[in-house]
């Protein structure tokens, strides 16, 4: 019995020591030990609570934890909200600790993209503006520090400074076409647009799988802008100024086409689609585009007529060929075509508008209001056009359906409030504003 109680003190002696000797290895010992032997006994989170709560102020510690919430916190913003308490904590007590602006700096990015539309996104980017600068004043110019900085600067309306940014972020990486793509964005609403396209292009030709037919693509984002003022006059020269920049670009000479058809000069459209044709021989869409525009506007149906059919053999499956030629059976009055190809060009692209507004623009010529409000209809499930909203209010009320004439005139109007929105037309505004009081006062 007596060996029995030595024996238990001697136990609990041992086990006392051996629980002094781990407090003085956390209080007295590295970083690395203290925290591995903690993490074992409590794990990851706890350690470093442990930890802090010995030495609030331990920046190693804290570190450890706004990393730890910072890897966790992606998609929960409450995690992320304590690593970003611990991280302001640290760079309270040392304002230039690289790795506290850093883990800073990737907190708001993350932000800056999951709460993009956020009234709050605007003090993201300026903390980002303000975290990167400091790194940078600190010698840390690095691409991803430049970069974040200039999308800071470009969503904040600094264009100049996002340029500067984006033009070292390139001589970093120039085979990385992120920056170039960013920089065109940067100058298409810097109204510098040939440079803008310049910059897309390079970017579509590093990376082709991410920035498709980027040329073509800002080329006619930039036309929606100009098309809304109808400054075709100033289209025409900045047209030029990009073909003569970049002369083998197929979308340029079509987009400078059709302006060529707004300015009524259709042997110039013609001369722009011939030579689209001549970079490209087996582009059926520009084959089309000359027969169903430009020998159609210039009344030439025959030579329309023989473009469209070649485009057509040349690819059976397009809905461009199939579009262009119903408009000119439509102009040659022969509406059983029409409503034939209008039928094969949604066939094999079922979600572009276009073609459903056709046939409902024939279906009024012919007075069946019926089915053309079907397409209409149906043109506004694949793309809301405000034009579609206003051909909907006119066959309402040639079809003798006042409450709903009236009601798609309010919405027309709703939707026309700024000139900017695409498909704005002052005198079908107009029209609406005196026949929506003629038929109130009805």
């Amino acid at each position: 019995m007596t060996f029995n109680k030595t024996k238990i003190i001697r136990v609990t002696l041992l086990s006392l020591l051996i629980i002094t000797i781990i407090i003085a290895v956390v209080l007295y010992s590295s970083f690395n030990v203290r925290f591995f032997l903690l993490k074992a006994l409590q794990g990851e989170e706890n350690a470093y609570n442990t930890l802090i709560k010995i030495n609030h102020n331990d920046i190693m510690a804290l570190k450890g934890r706004a990393f730890f919430y910072s890897f966790r916190g992606l998609l929960n913003r409450e995690l992320s909200d304590r690593a970003l308490t611990d991280y302001n904590h640290i760079l309270t007590l040392h304002p230039d600790d690289i790795d506290a602006l850093k883990g800073r700096i990737g907190i708001y990015w993350a932000r800056y993209h999951r709460d993009k539309f956020s009234i709050e996104n605007n003090l993201y980017m300026e903390h980002l503006i303000e975290d990167c600068s400091k790194l940078i004043d600190l010698g840390e110019v690095d691409y991803n520090t430049l970069y974040i900085r200039s999308a800071a600067n470009y969503d904040l309306g600094n264009y100049p400074q996002a340029i500067t940014d984006l033009a070292k972020c390139i001589s970093i990486e120039p085979d990385n076409p992120d920056p170039y793509a960013l920089r065109a964005e940067v100058y298409f609403l810097n109204d510098e647009y040939h440079k803008a396209v310049k910059d897309m292009m390079k970017a579509h030709k590093l990376k082709p799988e991410t920035y498709k037919n980027s040329p073509e693509a800002w080329l006619s984002r930039w036309i929606g802008f100009q098309l809304i003022k109808s400054d075709y006059e100033e289209l025409d020269k900045s047209y030029t100024r990009m073909i003569e920049n970049n002369p083998d670009i197929v979308g340029f000479y079509v987009n400078r086409a059709w302006n060529y058809i707004e300015l009524e000069q259709y042997d110039d459209a013609i001369a722009d689609y011939t030579k689209a044709i001549e970079l490209e021989p087996d582009n059926a869409a520009a084959l089309a585009r000359r027969g169903g525009v430009g020998y159609r506007f210039k009344g030439d149906y025959q030579k329309a007529l023989e473009d469209c059919n070649n485009a057509i053999k040349m690819n059976p499956g397009s809905s461009i060929a199939y579009y262009f030629r119903s408009l000119v059976y439509d102009d040659m009055e022969d509406y059983k075509m029409t409503i034939s190809d209008l039928e094969k060009a949604i066939q094999f692209d079922p979600q572009w508008d276009e073609p459903y507004t056709k046939l409902g623009d024939l279906y009024i010529k012919i007075e069946n209001y019926d089915r053309a409000l079907s397409f209409y209809e149906m043109a506004l499930t694949k793309h809301t056009h405000i034009g579609v909203i206003f051909k909907i209010a006119a066959a309402f009320d040639a079809a003798g359906r006042i409450n709903d004439a009236i009601t798609s005139y309010q919405q027309y109007l709703k939707y026309n409030e700024s000139p900017f929105i695409f498909g704005w037309n002052e005198d079908n505004m107009k029209y609406a504003e005196n026949r929506l009081k003629e038929l109130e006062n009805l």
